[in-house]
């Protein structure tokens, strides 16, 4: 039984590794050999059968599930479609970036083109007028409507992937109309108790700092957090205590199934119609459905209601089943009901964590008092969730440890009794729950100072470079081989496996080779330059809001290469999609020098010079303009930077335009280049026919985000460059276009949307053809 779970949920996961969902022939195909084998299954009952037949079955419901929300998304152009929707809010607003981002459930479309089914799921951007939202209100809303789409970076987050997991079917951000306007509150819904439970918690803490992180801890508002607490619960490890999850439902209702579990027996009459397991076991149930509607029912609170549903199954009907059994067993439910849960890191911490505790901890028990327990707990699970930490995130917090150690408790025995208690009570009246949310309030309050503190400490956290698939495996192994119960030999040797899986193989280009990386960052540009022993950064890409593509994009991906400090930093020109990000890069990474076209983005930052150059591991390095002249624009002062390496050249061009093309024409200037980066995104005023005549690139790399509004990069410049028989790639199209250019062989590219791209995601658009 155990063997077949195990392949109904491996079936499930292959899916998730392609990158096109099987046609409808396959589909069909599969499900025609499927039912011979459950008749072999059925009939000759040979574990072989049984297996192959589960593991099919989980590959079909994935499948199924998969093509089932893909057919809710509506079919729109790259700039999206313009329309007014109807659509009921389901919870919180999150405020992020100086705008609003809601989650919504259509209710109904004006437009009969837009084929957008009632209950389907969006996600809405309001950056107008400062409308008040509440969970449960239906607003008619004139929105842009796109289809789901992220940036596609090794390293950064995928944005795409969540949505999808999240069940959200398509983006939209708010168009100012007279007409958009509230239309009906739903007076008697759990989302509008939600709602007035904010609203009690917000008349009872006013303007008190910690009052968003009670609204988080009571109600699952994560919108109350700000980005500054949120990077202290990052460094510190300690986001799962910010966000409700299988372990916040657990502290919750593990003191009730405990009252009920000691109460029960003494009840005579009660004691003898259901056992006081089973009513112990329906009190824990009953509690974490509660709490987990407190909370919006979020996914994670809908996976930890699952797993306790199926442990108080087996006690209800005396199942005896092992841990492990039973683990996988709430797995196998969890991802029946949801197979897109397997995508959510939340899930793989949850059952991983269980998991460790179980086989790390057996045989361990008992020695050494309930402080040491407690220790071997906290140890065991932080080793033993070490490999989804590195796989999900790439980030590791060395403080997480200590930290939880600590707060863990407080948070159980203490924090969330003070504010679901006061939450209760407030819902009746302010004044009753007022002592209880100021407790919880302060408490936390005077936890947050060295809580801070040892976030801001350089050493608490750090971004780990990318484990390879061999790598990862040497990793899980070592940590298993650690985490073996009592008796199992060899320990060291598992140590040695976690030390041998940090021996990388060094993934620098050689002596002479030279690799570029175009980053997908929107309508920004950020490049990365990497010969054998240094590393460039030409542009920081944009900024929007407080918030910018070196946080989003930049630092992720150099710190998964292994890059930890520039030997240079390259600003083309002050224009905020191309220094975006500098500020931000000046406090997360060292830099050794800074160059800069136009205005400097700070005092100490050197002018780019035509004439200057240098040269790093046999690659040269000349900086064709600006002069000493002062030129008419920013734009036309960019830094245009030509790489001439044994294997090829490259033409960094920032924004300059038809005039300084000219310019360097008419000066003499060699500009012959392999790769030229289109200048201004491929704008019409830029790349003129004889400027690409003289650079004769054999591809044009455009920095521009997908279906952006000014259409760059514009046909006019698309139809220049096909005339000459120059390839073109668009990071909008491709995500990060990578080049390598290495001494007699040709040019290698690779756009990463078409490396990495699941079914899920958008198709990339003209993907390079393989050496």
């Amino acid at each position: 039984m155990g063997r077949a779970l195990l392949a109904f949920v491996l079936g499930l996961l292959a899916l998730n590794a392609c990158p096109d969902l099987p046609s409808p022939a396959i589909r069909l195909g599969l499900g025609l050999l499927l039912l011979p084998l459950l008749l072999l299954a059925i009939r000759s009952r040979t574990s072989g059968w049984v297996i192959a037949a589960a593991g099919l079955s989980g590959l079909l419901w994935a499948i199924l599930s998969g093509a089932a929300l893909l057919d809710q998304r509506p079919a729109l152009p790259p700039r999206g479609e313009i329309t007014v929707l109807t659509v009921r809010i389901v919870d919180f607003p999150q405020y992020r970036n100086g705008g609003q981002r809601l989650l919504a459930e259509v209710v109904s479309t004006d437009d009969p083109a837009v084929t957008l089914s009632a209950g389907a799921m969006v996600r809405i951007s309001d950056y107008g007028v400062a409308r008040v939202y509440r969970p449960g209100e239906t607003w008619r809303l004139k929105v842009r409507l796109r289809a789901p789409r992220g940036l596609s970076n090794p390293g950064s987050f995928d944005y795409e992937t969540w949505l999808f997991q999240q069940g959200i079917v398509a983006t939209a951000s708010i168009r100012e109309d007279p007409a958009n306007a509230r239309l009906a509150t739903a007076w008697f819904s759990l989302q509008h108790l939600r709602a007035h439970l904010a609203a009690q918690i917000d008349r009872v803490l006013a303007d008190h700092p910690q009052a968003g992180l009670v609204r988080a801890l009571a109600l699952g508002d994560q919108g109350a957090l700000t980005p500054e607490q949120w990077a202290v619960f990052r460094d510190t490890g300690t986001t799962h205590l910010a966000v409700i999850s299988g372990q916040h439902i657990l502290m919750a209702a593990a003191p009730v199934y405990g009252s009920t579990r000691w109460a029960w027996p003494r009840l005579a009459g009660l004691a003898l119609r259901i056992a006081a397991p089973r009513a112990a076991a329906l009190a824990l149930l009953a509690a974490a459905f509660g709490y987990s509607a407190l909370a919006g029912f979020s996914v994670p609170t809908q996976r930890a209601v699952v797993m306790l549903a199926a442990l108080t199954a087996a006690v209800w009907w005396r199942r005896e089943a092992t841990a492990s059994r039973i683990l996988l067993g709430a797995l196998v439910l969890i991802l029946s009901l949801d197979p897109r849960a397997a995508l959510a890191p939340g899930t793989w911490l949850s059952f991983g964590a269980v998991a460790c505790l179980y086989v790390g901890l057996r045989g361990r028990m008992g020695g050494g008092g309930r402080l040491m327990d407690l220790l071997r707990s906290q140890w065991v699970v932080t080793l033993g969730l070490v490999p989804i930490l590195l796989l999900a995130f790439g980030r590791l917090s060395w403080v997480a440890p200590i930290v939880n150690l600590v707060l863990i408790p407080l948070f159980s025995l203490l924090l969330l009794p003070l504010i679901l208690g006061g939450t209760l009570l407030a819902a009746i009246h302010p004044v009753l729950g007022a002592p209880l949310l100021w407790a919880a309030a302060h408490v936390l309050s005077w936890l947050w100072m060295p809580w801070a503190l040892l976030a801001a400490w350089p050493g608490a956290a750090a971004s780990l470079p990318a484990l390879g698939l061999m790598s990862t495996l040497v990793l899980v192994g070592g940590v298993l081989w650690m985490l073996a119960p009592r008796g199992f030999p060899g320990r060291l040797i598992g140590l040695l496996l976690v030390l041998l899986a940090w021996t990388r193989v060094d993934t620098a280009p050689g002596a002479g080779d030279l690799e570029m990386a175009m980053l997908d960052v929107g309508q920004g540009q950020a490049v990365v330059v990497r010969t054998a022993r240094h590393v460039l950064l030409y542009d920081t890409g944009p900024r929007m809001g407080t918030s910018d593509a070196v946080e989003w994009v930049v630092e992720p991906y150099l710190r998964r290469q292994g890059i930890g400090r520039l030997d240079a930093v390259v600003i083309s020109h002050a224009d905020t999609d191309h220094s975006g990000g500098a500020a931000r890069l000046r406090e997360v990474m060292p830099v050794d020098d800074w160059l800069s076209g136009g205005t400097p983005p700070f005092p100490g930052t050197r002018p780019c010079r035509a004439g200057a150059t240098w040269t790093w591991d046999q690659v040269r390095f000349e900086i064709l303009h600006p002069g000493i002249t002062p030129n008419d624009s920013d734009n036309e002062g960019s830094c245009v930077l030509r790489i001439i390496a044994p294997g090829g050249r490259i033409l960094l061009t920032g924004d300059i335009g038809r005039q300084t093309e000219m310019a360097l024409l008419a000066q003499g200037m060699d500009v012959r280049a392999e790769i030229l980066a289109l200048a201004h995104h491929g704008s019409a005023g830029s790349s003129s026919a004889p400027f690409l005549a003289a650079v004769a690139p054999e591809w044009a790399l455009a920095a521009a985000g997908f279906g952006n509004r000014w259409d760059f990069p514009r046909p006019v410049v698309r139809d220049r460059l096909a005339r000459q028989g120059s390839a073109l790639a668009v990071t909008g199209e491709l995500g990060a276009v990578t080049v390598r250019l290495r001494p007699g062989k040709p040019i290698a590219m690779d756009g990463y949307r078409c490396r990495a791209r699941r079914y899920w995601q958008a198709a990339p658009v003209g993907c390079p053809a393989k050496e």
